[in-house]
Protein backbone atom coordinates (compact mmCIF):
# COMPACT_ATOMS: atom_id res chain seq x y z
CA UNK A 1 0.00 0.00 0.00
CA UNK A 2 1.20 3.49 -0.67
CA UNK A 3 2.54 5.77 2.15
CA UNK A 4 -0.25 7.86 3.43
CA UNK A 5 1.51 9.75 6.44
CA UNK A 6 0.23 13.19 6.82
CA UNK A 7 2.29 15.66 5.33
CA UNK A 8 2.14 18.09 7.71
CA UNK A 9 3.69 15.74 10.19
CA UNK A 10 6.97 15.29 8.06
CA UNK A 11 7.64 18.23 5.89
CA UNK A 12 10.05 20.14 6.38
CA UNK A 13 11.77 23.06 4.07
CA UNK A 14 15.07 25.28 3.92
CA UNK A 15 15.49 27.70 1.36
CA UNK A 16 19.09 29.53 0.72
CA UNK A 17 17.78 32.41 -1.62
CA UNK A 18 18.49 36.34 -1.31
CA UNK A 19 15.26 36.82 0.40
CA UNK A 20 14.64 33.80 2.17
CA UNK A 21 12.70 31.49 -0.07
CA UNK A 22 12.56 30.22 -3.51
CA UNK A 23 10.16 31.94 -6.07
CA UNK A 24 8.80 30.67 -9.22
CA UNK A 25 11.35 30.45 -12.36
CA UNK A 26 10.97 33.03 -15.46
CA UNK A 27 10.68 33.02 -19.24
CA UNK A 28 11.12 28.96 -18.91
CA UNK A 29 6.99 28.68 -18.24
CA UNK A 30 4.90 30.00 -21.54
CA UNK A 31 3.64 27.11 -22.28
CA UNK A 32 2.44 25.90 -19.21
CA UNK A 33 -0.64 25.96 -18.40
CA UNK A 34 -1.53 29.37 -16.16
CA UNK A 35 -1.62 27.79 -12.92
CA UNK A 36 1.00 26.25 -13.18
CA UNK A 37 2.63 29.36 -14.04
CA UNK A 38 1.14 31.03 -10.81
CA UNK A 39 2.05 28.60 -8.48
CA UNK A 40 5.20 29.60 -6.36
CA UNK A 41 7.96 27.18 -6.62
CA UNK A 42 7.45 25.76 -3.28
CA UNK A 43 3.88 24.81 -3.50
CA UNK A 44 4.71 23.58 -6.50
CA UNK A 45 7.50 21.12 -5.09
CA UNK A 46 5.44 20.47 -1.92
CA UNK A 47 2.39 19.43 -4.11
CA UNK A 48 4.47 17.37 -6.13
CA UNK A 49 6.13 15.62 -3.25
CA UNK A 50 2.58 15.33 -2.17
CA UNK A 51 1.38 13.35 -5.07
CA UNK A 52 4.62 11.10 -5.33
CA UNK A 53 4.25 9.82 -1.62
CA UNK A 54 0.39 9.41 -1.87
CA UNK A 55 0.87 7.67 -5.74
CA UNK A 56 3.47 5.66 -4.85
CA UNK A 57 4.86 3.38 -1.75
CA UNK A 58 7.93 5.06 -0.84
CA UNK A 59 8.82 6.57 2.41
CA UNK A 60 10.33 9.93 2.32
CA UNK A 61 11.90 11.80 -0.40
CA UNK A 62 14.30 15.37 -0.14
CA UNK A 63 14.93 17.64 -3.43
CA UNK A 64 16.95 20.76 -4.27
CA UNK A 65 16.43 22.62 -7.34
CA UNK A 66 18.32 25.84 -8.44
CA UNK A 67 16.79 28.49 -10.31
CA UNK A 68 19.65 31.14 -10.79
CA UNK A 69 20.04 32.48 -7.73
CA UNK A 70 17.27 31.16 -6.18
CA UNK A 71 17.57 27.76 -4.47
CA UNK A 72 14.47 25.61 -2.90
CA UNK A 73 15.70 22.63 -0.56
CA UNK A 74 12.85 20.53 0.78
CA UNK A 75 12.17 17.00 2.63
CA UNK A 76 8.94 15.39 2.41
CA UNK A 77 7.92 11.48 4.91
CA UNK A 78 10.48 10.05 6.83
CA UNK A 79 14.36 8.48 6.92
CA UNK A 80 15.19 5.42 5.81
CA UNK A 81 13.93 2.34 8.01
CA UNK A 82 13.25 5.75 10.50
CA UNK A 83 9.36 6.22 10.39
CA UNK A 84 9.33 8.81 13.86
CA UNK A 85 12.49 10.40 12.23
CA UNK A 86 11.24 13.61 9.47
CA UNK A 87 12.97 14.20 6.61
CA UNK A 88 15.07 17.21 6.36
CA UNK A 89 16.95 18.55 3.62
CA UNK A 90 19.78 19.90 5.07
CA UNK A 91 20.54 16.49 7.19
CA UNK A 92 19.11 13.31 6.36
CA UNK A 93 20.90 11.14 4.21
CA UNK A 94 19.74 9.22 1.03
CA UNK A 95 21.96 6.19 -0.90
CA UNK A 96 21.93 7.84 -4.40
CA UNK A 97 23.28 4.93 -6.53
CA UNK A 98 25.10 6.06 -9.53
CA UNK A 99 24.53 10.01 -9.14
CA UNK A 100 27.82 9.12 -7.20
CA UNK A 101 29.38 9.52 -10.21
CA UNK A 102 28.97 13.11 -10.90
CA UNK A 103 30.99 13.70 -7.89
CA UNK A 104 33.22 11.17 -9.33
CA UNK A 105 33.84 12.84 -12.86
CA UNK A 106 33.96 16.49 -10.34
CA UNK A 107 36.48 15.56 -8.83
CA UNK A 108 38.28 14.26 -12.38
CA UNK A 109 38.23 17.26 -14.36
CA UNK A 110 39.49 19.07 -10.92
CA UNK A 111 42.89 16.84 -11.94
CA UNK A 112 42.40 17.80 -15.98
CA UNK A 113 42.02 22.06 -14.59
CA UNK A 114 45.14 21.30 -12.61
CA UNK A 115 47.04 20.58 -15.23
CA UNK A 116 47.48 16.89 -13.46
CA UNK A 117 46.36 15.01 -16.66
CA UNK A 118 45.09 15.48 -20.32
CA UNK A 119 41.93 13.94 -21.23
CA UNK A 120 43.20 12.13 -24.40
CA UNK A 121 46.35 10.93 -22.41
CA UNK A 122 46.73 6.84 -21.86
CA UNK A 123 45.51 6.54 -18.37
CA UNK A 124 47.60 3.12 -18.13
CA UNK A 125 50.85 5.95 -17.84
CA UNK A 126 49.13 7.77 -14.42
CA UNK A 127 47.68 4.02 -13.04
CA UNK A 128 49.74 2.64 -10.48
CA UNK A 129 47.42 -0.04 -8.67
CA UNK A 130 46.13 -1.35 -12.50
CA UNK A 131 47.84 -2.37 -15.38
CA UNK A 132 45.22 -2.46 -18.21
CA UNK A 133 46.35 -4.77 -20.78
CA UNK A 134 47.71 -3.42 -24.17
CA UNK A 135 44.63 -5.81 -26.21
CA UNK A 136 43.97 -3.12 -28.73
CA UNK A 137 46.51 -0.11 -30.59
CA UNK A 138 44.70 2.82 -28.78
CA UNK A 139 45.20 3.15 -24.80
CA UNK A 140 42.52 3.79 -23.01
CA UNK A 141 42.30 7.47 -21.94
CA UNK A 142 40.06 9.58 -19.01
CA UNK A 143 37.65 10.71 -21.98
CA UNK A 144 36.83 7.27 -22.76
CA UNK A 145 36.29 6.49 -19.19
CA UNK A 146 34.26 9.26 -18.96
CA UNK A 147 31.89 8.71 -21.88
CA UNK A 148 31.77 4.78 -21.11
CA UNK A 149 33.65 4.28 -24.65
CA UNK A 150 36.24 2.40 -23.01
CA UNK A 151 35.69 -1.20 -24.89
CA UNK A 152 35.58 -2.71 -21.56
CA UNK A 153 32.94 -4.91 -21.23
CA UNK A 154 30.34 -5.03 -18.34
CA UNK A 155 31.29 -6.43 -14.66
CA UNK A 156 29.07 -6.99 -12.39
CA UNK A 157 30.94 -9.73 -10.34
CA UNK A 158 32.68 -7.13 -7.29
CA UNK A 159 30.66 -4.17 -7.63
CA UNK A 160 28.63 -4.81 -4.27
CA UNK A 161 28.76 -6.46 -0.98
CA UNK A 162 26.26 -7.62 1.23
CA UNK A 163 28.11 -6.68 4.63
CA UNK A 164 29.80 -2.94 5.00
CA UNK A 165 32.98 -5.38 6.49
CA UNK A 166 33.46 -7.19 3.24
CA UNK A 167 34.09 -3.17 1.58
CA UNK A 168 37.54 -3.66 0.00
CA UNK A 169 39.68 -0.65 -0.53
CA UNK A 170 39.51 0.50 -3.58
CA UNK A 171 42.55 -0.33 -5.68
CA UNK A 172 41.63 -4.07 -4.29
CA UNK A 173 38.48 -3.55 -5.98
CA UNK A 174 39.51 -2.15 -9.47
CA UNK A 175 42.44 -4.91 -9.87
CA UNK A 176 40.53 -7.49 -9.02
CA UNK A 177 38.11 -9.54 -11.48
CA UNK A 178 38.95 -6.99 -13.96
CA UNK A 179 36.71 -6.70 -16.97
CA UNK A 180 37.89 -7.63 -20.58
CA UNK A 181 38.58 -5.31 -23.55
CA UNK A 182 36.32 -6.71 -26.03
CA UNK A 183 36.83 -3.39 -28.50
CA UNK A 184 39.32 -0.60 -29.38
CA UNK A 185 38.81 2.50 -27.30
CA UNK A 186 36.23 5.47 -28.99
CA UNK A 187 34.28 3.19 -30.82
CA UNK A 188 30.89 2.04 -29.01
CA UNK A 189 29.24 3.80 -25.83
CA UNK A 190 28.80 0.52 -23.07
CA UNK A 191 27.65 2.00 -19.72
CA UNK A 192 29.90 0.61 -16.91
CA UNK A 193 30.33 1.15 -13.31
CA UNK A 194 34.05 -0.14 -13.53
CA UNK A 195 34.80 3.20 -15.73
CA UNK A 196 34.17 5.68 -12.76
CA UNK A 197 35.62 3.13 -10.23
CA UNK A 198 38.86 3.28 -12.32
CA UNK A 199 38.67 6.81 -12.28
CA UNK A 200 38.31 7.23 -8.54
CA UNK A 201 41.68 5.02 -8.59
CA UNK A 202 42.95 6.99 -11.66
CA UNK A 203 42.38 10.22 -8.94
CA UNK A 204 43.74 8.53 -6.43
CA UNK A 205 47.15 7.17 -7.89
CA UNK A 206 47.76 10.99 -9.66
CA UNK A 207 47.11 12.93 -6.18
CA UNK A 208 48.32 10.32 -4.10
CA UNK A 209 45.23 10.69 -1.79
CA UNK A 210 43.06 7.78 -1.22
CA UNK A 211 40.06 8.56 -3.96
CA UNK A 212 37.45 9.61 -0.65
CA UNK A 213 40.09 11.65 0.77
CA UNK A 214 40.59 13.79 -1.89
CA UNK A 215 37.04 14.06 -2.82
CA UNK A 216 36.20 15.24 0.71
CA UNK A 217 39.19 18.10 0.97
CA UNK A 218 38.78 18.99 -3.16
CA UNK A 219 34.80 19.09 -3.29
CA UNK A 220 32.77 18.70 -0.06
CA UNK A 221 34.79 20.55 2.53
CA UNK A 222 35.17 24.04 0.47
CA UNK A 223 31.37 23.78 -1.12
CA UNK A 224 30.27 22.82 2.59
CA UNK A 225 28.26 19.74 1.72
CA UNK A 226 29.36 18.81 5.31
CA UNK A 227 27.20 15.69 5.67
CA UNK A 228 28.18 13.76 1.74
CA UNK A 229 30.44 10.30 2.49
CA UNK A 230 31.49 7.79 0.39
CA UNK A 231 31.65 5.56 3.81
CA UNK A 232 29.76 2.47 2.93
CA UNK A 233 27.28 2.40 5.91
CA UNK A 234 27.08 5.90 7.98
CA UNK A 235 24.98 5.32 11.04
CA UNK A 236 23.01 8.71 10.00
CA UNK A 237 21.42 7.03 7.08
CA UNK A 238 19.40 4.65 9.73
CA UNK A 239 18.49 7.36 12.58
CA UNK A 240 15.77 5.36 14.44
CA UNK A 241 16.51 4.56 17.94
CA UNK A 242 18.33 1.35 18.46
CA UNK A 243 18.44 0.61 14.39
CA UNK A 244 21.49 -0.24 12.84
CA UNK A 245 22.33 0.38 9.03
CA UNK A 246 23.88 -3.62 8.99
CA UNK A 247 20.26 -4.59 10.49
CA UNK A 248 18.43 -3.27 7.55
CA UNK A 249 20.83 -3.00 4.77
CA UNK A 250 22.26 -5.40 2.73
CA UNK A 251 23.42 -4.13 0.20
CA UNK A 252 26.84 -1.85 0.10
CA UNK A 253 29.13 -0.86 -3.17
CA UNK A 254 32.00 -2.14 -3.32
CA UNK A 255 33.10 0.27 -6.35
CA UNK A 256 32.19 3.57 -4.30
CA UNK A 257 33.22 6.57 -6.43
CA UNK A 258 30.27 4.31 -9.05
CA UNK A 259 27.82 4.32 -6.30
CA UNK A 260 28.88 4.42 -2.97
CA UNK A 261 27.16 8.37 -2.35
CA UNK A 262 25.39 9.28 0.79
CA UNK A 263 24.40 12.38 0.87
CA UNK A 264 21.51 15.76 1.70
CA UNK A 265 19.36 17.53 -0.43
CA UNK A 266 20.96 20.58 0.76
CA UNK A 267 24.56 19.14 -0.46
CA UNK A 268 22.75 18.34 -3.41
CA UNK A 269 22.46 21.93 -3.70
CA UNK A 270 25.32 23.10 -3.39
CA UNK A 271 26.48 20.93 -6.08
CA UNK A 272 24.02 21.73 -8.35
CA UNK A 273 25.38 25.41 -7.95
CA UNK A 274 29.14 24.79 -8.83
CA UNK A 275 27.83 23.50 -11.82
CA UNK A 276 25.38 26.24 -12.52
CA UNK A 277 27.75 29.14 -11.38
CA UNK A 278 31.02 28.23 -13.29
CA UNK A 279 32.62 26.56 -11.01
CA UNK A 280 32.47 28.97 -7.49
CA UNK A 281 29.83 29.05 -4.65
CA UNK A 282 29.88 31.44 -1.87
CA UNK A 283 33.55 32.84 -3.09
CA UNK A 284 34.89 29.23 -3.24
CA UNK A 285 36.03 28.05 -6.72
CA UNK A 286 36.48 24.22 -7.40
CA UNK A 287 36.54 24.43 -11.08
CA UNK A 288 37.52 27.39 -13.10
CA UNK A 289 34.55 28.55 -15.81
CA UNK A 290 36.14 26.60 -18.66
CA UNK A 291 36.46 23.32 -16.75
CA UNK A 292 32.86 23.45 -15.88
CA UNK A 293 31.80 24.30 -20.08
CA UNK A 294 33.59 21.27 -20.71
CA UNK A 295 32.61 19.07 -18.47
CA UNK A 296 29.01 20.12 -19.50
CA UNK A 297 30.08 20.07 -23.95
CA UNK A 298 29.40 16.93 -25.66
CA UNK A 299 32.22 14.83 -26.01
CA UNK A 300 30.79 11.87 -27.81
CA UNK A 301 27.98 11.27 -29.67
CA UNK A 302 27.44 7.80 -31.78
CA UNK A 303 25.63 9.90 -34.39
CA UNK A 304 25.48 14.41 -34.96
CA UNK A 305 21.66 14.03 -34.77
CA UNK A 306 21.45 12.25 -31.98
CA UNK A 307 22.18 12.84 -27.71
CA UNK A 308 25.22 12.00 -26.85
CA UNK A 309 28.15 12.18 -23.35
CA UNK A 310 29.03 15.13 -21.67
CA UNK A 311 32.29 14.53 -19.34
CA UNK A 312 30.24 11.83 -16.92
CA UNK A 313 26.72 13.48 -17.61
CA UNK A 314 24.18 11.99 -20.37
CA UNK A 315 22.88 14.62 -22.91
CA UNK A 316 19.25 14.67 -23.20
CA UNK A 317 17.24 16.86 -25.77
CA UNK A 318 14.16 18.44 -24.41
CA UNK A 319 11.77 20.28 -26.54
CA UNK A 320 14.61 23.23 -27.69
CA UNK A 321 16.26 22.41 -23.99
CA UNK A 322 19.50 20.29 -23.48
CA UNK A 323 19.83 18.78 -20.53
CA UNK A 324 22.99 17.06 -18.84
CA UNK A 325 22.14 14.70 -16.14
CA UNK A 326 22.52 11.36 -14.64
CA UNK A 327 20.37 8.70 -12.94
CA UNK A 328 21.20 6.63 -10.30
CA UNK A 329 19.24 3.59 -8.01
CA UNK A 330 20.76 1.20 -5.46
CA UNK A 331 17.99 -1.12 -3.57
CA UNK A 332 15.45 1.08 -2.18
CA UNK A 333 16.43 4.45 -3.37
CA UNK A 334 16.07 6.03 -6.39
CA UNK A 335 17.83 9.29 -7.54
CA UNK A 336 17.91 12.11 -10.52
CA UNK A 337 20.60 14.54 -10.66
CA UNK A 338 19.73 16.80 -13.92
CA UNK A 339 21.30 20.37 -15.30
CA UNK A 340 19.82 23.05 -17.47
CA UNK A 341 23.25 25.03 -18.40
CA UNK A 342 21.96 27.63 -20.64
CA UNK A 343 18.85 28.51 -18.40
CA UNK A 344 20.87 28.22 -15.04
CA UNK A 345 18.69 25.76 -13.40
CA UNK A 346 19.67 21.97 -11.75
CA UNK A 347 17.35 19.77 -9.74
CA UNK A 348 17.97 16.94 -7.65
CA UNK A 349 15.38 14.65 -6.63
CA UNK A 350 15.84 11.57 -4.41
CA UNK A 351 13.53 8.91 -2.87
CA UNK A 352 13.21 5.80 -1.09
CA UNK A 353 10.89 3.14 -0.49
CA UNK A 354 9.64 -0.42 -2.32
CA UNK A 355 8.69 2.39 -5.40
CA UNK A 356 11.23 5.08 -5.03
CA UNK A 357 11.49 5.03 -8.63
CA UNK A 358 8.58 5.99 -9.95
CA UNK A 359 7.73 8.53 -6.49
CA UNK A 360 11.04 10.07 -7.69
CA UNK A 361 10.14 10.37 -11.31
CA UNK A 362 6.56 12.00 -10.44
CA UNK A 363 8.67 14.75 -9.10
CA UNK A 364 11.16 14.99 -11.79
CA UNK A 365 8.49 15.15 -14.75
CA UNK A 366 6.70 17.85 -12.52
CA UNK A 367 9.65 19.79 -12.29
CA UNK A 368 10.65 19.43 -16.18
CA UNK A 369 7.15 20.63 -17.25
CA UNK A 370 7.78 23.72 -14.99
CA UNK A 371 11.17 24.50 -16.74
CA UNK A 372 11.14 22.83 -20.03
CA UNK A 373 8.28 22.03 -20.65
CA UNK A 374 7.71 20.32 -24.39
CA UNK A 375 5.25 21.38 -27.17
CA UNK A 376 3.40 18.13 -28.02
CA UNK A 377 0.21 19.67 -30.29
CA UNK A 378 2.50 19.52 -33.11
CA UNK A 379 1.13 17.31 -35.85
CA UNK A 380 3.32 14.08 -36.34
CA UNK A 381 5.49 13.51 -39.46
CA UNK A 382 4.15 10.69 -41.69
CA UNK A 383 6.50 8.95 -43.98
CA UNK A 384 6.86 9.28 -47.67
CA UNK A 385 8.55 5.88 -48.98
CA UNK A 386 10.69 3.23 -47.47
CA UNK A 387 13.97 4.89 -45.63
CA UNK A 388 17.28 5.20 -47.97
CA UNK A 389 18.89 2.86 -45.76
CA UNK A 390 16.40 0.11 -44.73
CA UNK A 391 18.34 -2.60 -45.95
CA UNK A 392 21.41 -1.18 -43.55
CA UNK A 393 18.77 -0.86 -40.45
CA UNK A 394 17.11 -4.69 -40.70
CA UNK A 395 18.03 -7.23 -39.02
CA UNK A 396 18.56 -8.97 -35.60
CA UNK A 397 19.57 -7.03 -32.61
CA UNK A 398 20.91 -7.97 -29.07
CA UNK A 399 22.39 -6.03 -26.27
CA UNK A 400 26.30 -5.70 -25.75
CA UNK A 401 26.10 -6.46 -22.60
CA UNK A 402 25.64 -10.22 -24.00
CA UNK A 403 27.20 -10.42 -27.32
CA UNK A 404 30.63 -8.56 -25.98
CA UNK A 405 31.05 -10.62 -22.74
CA UNK A 406 34.18 -12.79 -22.12
CA UNK A 407 33.72 -13.91 -18.85
CA UNK A 408 31.02 -16.57 -17.16
CA UNK A 409 28.24 -13.62 -16.50
CA UNK A 410 27.76 -13.58 -20.26
CA UNK A 411 24.99 -15.73 -19.33
CA UNK A 412 23.10 -14.00 -16.69
CA UNK A 413 23.46 -10.70 -18.87
CA UNK A 414 21.54 -12.78 -21.29
CA UNK A 415 18.79 -13.43 -19.31
CA UNK A 416 18.21 -9.88 -17.79
CA UNK A 417 18.71 -8.57 -21.31
CA UNK A 418 15.55 -10.49 -22.87
CA UNK A 419 15.56 -12.15 -26.07
CA UNK A 420 17.10 -10.81 -29.29
CA UNK A 421 14.82 -7.99 -31.55
CA UNK A 422 14.63 -8.33 -35.05
CA UNK A 423 13.69 -5.12 -37.06
CA UNK A 424 12.16 -4.96 -40.44
CA UNK A 425 11.99 -1.31 -42.10
CA UNK A 426 9.10 -0.49 -43.84
CA UNK A 427 6.82 2.54 -44.48
CA UNK A 428 3.72 2.83 -41.99
CA UNK A 429 0.64 2.98 -43.99
CA UNK A 430 -2.81 4.10 -42.02
CA UNK A 431 -4.74 1.33 -43.56
CA UNK A 432 -1.96 -1.16 -43.76
CA UNK A 433 -2.42 -3.52 -40.77
CA UNK A 434 -2.59 -6.48 -42.69
CA UNK A 435 -3.28 -9.81 -40.39
CA UNK A 436 -2.98 -7.90 -37.61
CA UNK A 437 0.61 -6.68 -37.67
CA UNK A 438 1.04 -3.00 -37.72
CA UNK A 439 3.99 -2.21 -40.07
CA UNK A 440 6.28 0.34 -38.15
CA UNK A 441 8.27 2.89 -39.76
CA UNK A 442 11.84 2.45 -37.60
CA UNK A 443 15.55 4.90 -38.23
Amino acid sequence: MPSRLPRRQFLSHSAAASAGTAVAASGFVDSVAATTQETSLETFVDDAADRALTEYDAGGLTIAVVDGDDVLTSGYGHAFRSEDVPVHANETLFRVGSVSKVVTWTAAMQIVDRDRVEPDAPVDDHLEAVDLPETFDDPIALEHLATHTSGLEVRGRGDSVRNPEYVRPLAESVSTDMPTRVRPPGELPQYTNYAAALTGQLVADITGQRFGSFVAENVFEPLGMSNSTFQPAPPELVPAEGTAVEDVVNFYSDVAPASGLHTTGADMARLLQVHLNGGVVDGERILSERAVDEMHRQWYTPHERMDGMAFGLFEESRGDARLVRHGGGVPQFACEFALLPEDSVGLFVVAHGDEASDAKQEVVDALLERFAPVDSSGARRTPDGTPQRADELGGRYRSVNTTDNATAEKPIYGLFTGQPIDVRVACRRPADNRAGREHRRVG
